[in-house]
């Protein structure tokens, strides 16, 4: 007889054995491939629990129905209230022997499966778990034994049956033939495996490498990024397992495989975020990108938990709304954050725009091919190998700009170090020279404390020791303040020698003048800060200890505007403006040589403006340690809480600075 007698004679045979069993009978062959000839759901009958309390024994005892589209009943009847769905199957071996049959259902279906033969009805397992034992082959399958000439009827129980009903399911199939379908399926894919593999392992390999750096560098963009790669590994190892002849991780937990893929995708933006927000200053290049960017952080973490929130809730339409609107939204994202970072054409922004343009195309690329090329795609090009590729070229650019950027932080912190080492040995050399010179101030003090003690009544000498004791004290102190303002000491004293030399009836009121000076100096400025009237009083007196130092053809002038009283301010923080003019200008040029100082207090705020002339010569005159120590000061008390602007030229000096006093 030919192939095709023998194909019209077994149909035939089907056919009557069908109709002798009925229309929900299920009757074996004795031919391969079961899969290929059993349309399962064609055989399935149901039975709705509304009130998902019935138990075995008495739901199996109810009627069963035909249903063609139990989805569409569920829901058009109960809407997205969870119903328990009993779907039974009549299996009937006709043959001389015992067959296993093995019932394999879509792998996002819990379940709870029965038995009923002649013995009554058994519970024979569920794949109700977070963690499973088994994998996911292992877990969605059903295998039993059908004694010859026997009919058994298997039961399914799905709980929700809104979330667990998936059409086109389940597969019947003999044991033996499934395992040899599945090598089958594993060597007609095992090129996509092997890309698959190696676009997991040079993920992974990233990741090491990454915590590598941390470890050593213990760099906050190096953690993130060891986070964005973890969650690229995590969000791909996924979609492996989702290969029916995959089973590596997630494959054991079943409620991260039925749930996991939009949480995973979320997750894996968000860390793309953190990351990018971090190591690129998008403060400087947009600042209201980088709001939008905090905010989509937030969003993508809401909408992580409103997924998994509208999946149990049984909101599927609401659910796939959301994650059409958030990708889109996402897409908009990487343009505009591409265009920013291409605009400022600097090397480090570049690294970021290109790796994120290459997974946004290779990503959009993936998605017109999967319209394009309907799945499954079995032994053909699987589109997500674009969305791969794309991403390895990211994580590579992400790579490169973090090697870059360590690259410029070490050549800035050997910069650093070099100038710390020479500002180091100019202070050296400053601390060196005050310290003689506060030597030879405490042995003139010494000897003059002696020789007073010389000098009183033998009666005396208690009291003598103690007012000793008391400038010896006074003196350590002096000596403390000295080495805290040794720059202002040094100035004022060549001052006041100068002044002695020129003018020296002068002298005894700039000593007087001198004499207040260092009162506030040594007392007052022991205090972080102080009040602003005496500020300004010591700025007065500084002043007009100069004014003795010149003639009429020099104009001194101090304006002072605004109420002081209350108001605090960090001690000895202008004079090294007013100095500085004195030094670099008036004293550079005497002649028809002016300074104008302008000191306003208003709303908190103190403004001080001070113009004066100088030399041509001596117009780019830096101000020497004493103006670059009021830079370090103002940064270090008042950050993001002062202005300071220098200007001048060939023939003028002009110092602005606004400090928020409060």
């Amino acid at each position: 007889m030919s192939s095709a007698g023998k194909i019209i004679l077994v149909l035939l045979w089907l056919c009557c054995s069908h109709v002798s069993k009925g229309q929900d009978t299920v009757t074996l062959l004795q031919r391969n491939n079961w899969d290929s000839v059993y349309e399962m759901e064609k055989f399935a009958r149901y039975h709705l629990d509304a009130s998902n309390t019935e138990e075995d024994r008495y739901a199996v005892r109810q009627p069963f129905i035909q249903d063609t589209d139990l989805y569409k009943t569920i829901r058009s009847q109960y809407g997205r209230k969870p119903v328990t769905a009993w779907v039974r199957w009549i299996i009937h071996n006709p043959l001389p022997y015992d067959e296993q049959v093995l019932l394999i259902f879509n792998r996002m279906s819990f379940m709870s499966f029965y038995y009923e033969d002649e013995k009554g009805v058994r519970f024979q397992k569920d794949n109700y778990a977070f963690v499973a034992s088994v994998s996911k082959n292992k877990r969605r399958g059903f295998e039993f034994s059908v004694p010859a000439g026997k009919t058994v009827k298997v039961y399914v129980r799905m709980r929700n049956a809104y979330q667990n009903f998936a059409r086109e399911y389940p597969v019947i199939i003999r044991p033996g033939e499934y395992k040899k379908e599945m090598a089958g399926l594993l060597h007609i894919q095992r090129y996509y495996v092997y890309t698959d593999v190696l676009f997991l392992a040079i993920i992974f390999f990233i990741t090491l490498h990454t915590l590598a750096q941390f470890f050593f560098n213990r760099r906050k963009e190096f953690l993130l990024y060891a986070f964005y790669s973890g969650c690229v590994f995590a969000f791909f190892i996924f979609k492996f397992d989702e290969y029916p002849t995959n089973d590596v991780f997630f494959s054991y937990l079943p409620y991260v495989h039925k749930y996991g893929n939009n949480p995973l995708s979320y997750l894996m933006f968000y860390a793309y975020y953190r990351f990018v927000r971090t190591f690129i200053d998008f403060k400087e290049i947009a600042p209201w990108f980088y709001r939008v960017i905090i905010f989509t952080e937030r969003l993508l973490l809401t909408v992580l938990m409103a997924d998994i929130v509208l999946a149990q809730l049984n909101m599927y339409p609401l659910k796939g709304m959301v994650f059409n609107v958030v990708r889109i939204y996402l897409i908009g994202m990487a343009f505009t954050g591409i265009f920013l970072l291409l605009r400022t054409g600097k090397p480090l922004p570049r690294f970021i725009a290109v790796g994120s343009g290459s997974f946004v195309l290779g990503a959009l690329l993936a998605m017109v091919l999967s319209w394009l090329l309907k799945g499954p795609y079995i032994g053909r090009f699987d589109p997500i190998i674009c969305m791969q590729l794309g991403m390895v070229i990211e994580l590579l650019c992400f790579t490169l700009g973090l090697s870059y950027k360590t690259g410029l932080i070490e050549k800035e912190k050997i910069a650093t170090q070099q100038q710390l080492i020479v500002q180091l040995e100019e202070n050296k050399k400053l601390q060196e020279e005050l310290t003689t010179k506060l030597e030879s101030r405490v042995k003139e003090q010494t000897a003059h404390i002696l020789e007073q003690q010389k000098q009183l009544e033998i009666e005396k000498e208690q009291q003598l020791t103690l007012e000793f004791t008391k400038k010896i004290t006074e003196m350590e102190l002096q000596l403390l303040k000295s080495q805290l303002n040794p720059h202002f000491y040094f100035n004022t004293l060549n001052n006041l020698y100068g002044l002695a030399m020129i003018a020296p009836k002068k002298a005894p009121d700039a000593i007087l003048k001198l004499s207040d000076i260092m009162e506030y100096v040594i007392y007052d400025c022991r205090h972080d800060k102080v009040p602003v009237e005496k500020e300004l009083k010591f700025i007065n007196s500084y002043i007009e200890l100069e004014k003795l130092r010149y003639d009429d053809n020099v104009t001194i002038e101090l304006k002072v505007d605004g109420a002081a009283a209350g108001k605090m301010i960090s001690p000895l923080l202008l004079i090294q403006f007013i100095e500085n003019a004195f030094k670099h200008g008036l004293e550079q040029y005497k002649g028809n040589s002016y300074l104008n100082i302008h000191i306003g207090i208003e709303n908190g705020s103190l403004r001080y403006e001070s113009v004066n002339s100088v030399n041509g010569s001596h117009a780019s005159a830096s101000g020497g340690v004493g103006l670059s120590n009021v830079k370090k000061r103002l940064e270090i008390i008042y950050p993001a809480k002062h202005e300071l602007h220098i200007h001048s030229d060939e023939r003028e000096y002009r110092v602005q600075l606004t400090l928020q006093l409060n």
